[in-house]
């Protein structure tokens, strides 16, 4: 890894890192679940320098160990400067606003899993 990847924000220690899956009830909740977050996700590129990853995906495939992913569940990431930068996050009006969005799509939460980067290795590749 040369120095300017591992310069980078996203390649130092102490980046707090939440991981979260989650199924939905059908099709239509995990869509209204990724137009909320898409949504919410622009705001957050824009007013929160410090929110450094906030991206999810679906499953491929159901998991064949660990926790009970199914295909089309979400698998979230989000990744903030450190943990100050995570709580303000959480703690920002606009997104304490969407939980009651949130609540009303039938939804069950397979796992929340927070983590602090080492600084070694990398988060992502630098251009």
């Amino acid at each position: 890894m040369g120095q300017a990847e591992a310069a980078g924000p996203m390649n130092q220690a102490g980046i707090s890192i939440t991981l979260i899956a989650t199924g939905f009830a059908d099709d239509a909740m995990r869509q209204c679940y990724i137009d909320v977050n898409g949504e919410h996700a622009e705001y957050c590129r824009q007013a929160e320098p410090g929110t450094l990853i906030y991206r999810g995906g679906l499953a491929l495939r159901d998991s064949d160990r660990g926790p009970d992913i199914k295909t089309g569940d979400m698998l979230f990431v989000a990744a903030f400067a450190d943990e100050p930068t995570a709580i303000q996050h959480r703690d920002d009006p606009r997104h304490v606003a969407l939980q009651p969005i949130l609540n009303d799509i039938d939804r069950e939460r397979t796992f929340l899993l927070f983590y602090t980067s080492t600084g070694k290795g990398y988060l992502c590749r630098g251009a």
